[in-house]
């Protein structure tokens, strides 16, 4: 019996590559939507912030709805991000309670911890942070919705914190960011990745990272592990360019100093004891 699955921004960079990977397995059943279908007959066009039964009513009999569609720019401002990014992701879940799905898989990104981007520290999805970084902010609302649509009408949720996978065959390269290269997320873990997150036998909201494994990544993926059976497969490029390498080296240094500086490292002196009588 086929999974019936509805995809957002279903005509879109994730969008095509997920399609194409579920419809090669062959037991799924995909509604597809997208604000711009690009000439594609098989997506419906619809613009997710404005409730429209239209489009809320192909959620009907839904197993799944994998929540793509936003305005992916991390450096747009927040008249841009509100209606595709906030809206949006409220009429999604309103439309999956209307209808009774039970699961939706919501692309949340890293720059949901924009905030410690030039730390040093191991960064765990579940202490989100996205700092002065609007797109940010707006993913961070979106698991805030998941969390309460859990709470409310029992709607399982898992957030993806999605790394870097850009559009076309995405081969891995050198970055001059430390940040960009070690949560670069190849097409094959993203898709299986996204898959997990549609079958999984869990309830409540979760949210993990998704990167690739990739040489001296910040981003700990214990918790896509524990809650997916996440295991990367695909591996970054290690040969960076030489401002790439001085830029970990400084990194390397400053993760070395707060360790060395932290209080549980800090010797104490030592008090003589009072001689016994």
């Amino acid at each position: 019996m086929s999974r019936v699955v509805v995809i957002t921004g279903a005509a879109g960079n994730l969008g095509v590559k997920l399609r194409d990977h579920l419809a090669a397995r062959g037991d799924y059943d995909l509604r597809l939507i997208d604000i711009d279908p690009r000439s594609d007959p098989e997506v419906q066009a619809a613009d997710l912030s404005v409730v429209d039964r239209a489009w809320t009513d192909r959620f009907a009999g839904a197993d799944a709805v994998v929540h793509l569609a936003a305005n992916a720019s991390s450096a747009a401002d927040w008249d841009a991000l509100i209606g595709p990014n906030v809206d949006a992701s409220l009429n999604v879940y309103f439309a999956a309670a209307r209808h009774d799905v039970r699961r939706v898989v919501l692309a949340s990104s890293v720059w949901a911890m924009a905030g410690q981007r030039f730390g040093a520290e191991t960064l765990r999805a579940d202490a989100p942070d996205p700092g002065p970084n609007a797109y940010g902010a707006t993913k961070l609302f979106a698991e805030r919705i998941a969390h309460a649509a859990w709470a409310n009408h029992g709607i399982s949720t898992v957030a993806l914190r999605l790394g870097g996978c850009r559009p076309g065959d995405n081969a891995p390269a050198p970055n001059d960011d430390p940040w960009e290269e070690q949560c670069w997320l190849s097409n094959d873990d993203a898709c299986r990745g996204l898959e997990l997150a549609i079958t999984a036998d869990i309830q409540g909201a979760h949210v993990v990272n998704l990167v690739s494994r990739n040489p001296e990544s910040r981003w700990s993926l214990d918790e896509a592990y524990r809650i997916l059976g996440y295991v990367p497969m695909d591996a970054g490029g290690s040969a960076a360019s030489p401002r790439g390498r001085l830029r970990r080296f400084v990194d390397c240094v400053a993760r070395v100093w707060t360790r060395a500086r932290s209080p549980s490292r800090i010797r104490r002196p030592q008090t003589a004891e009072a001689p016994r009588p």
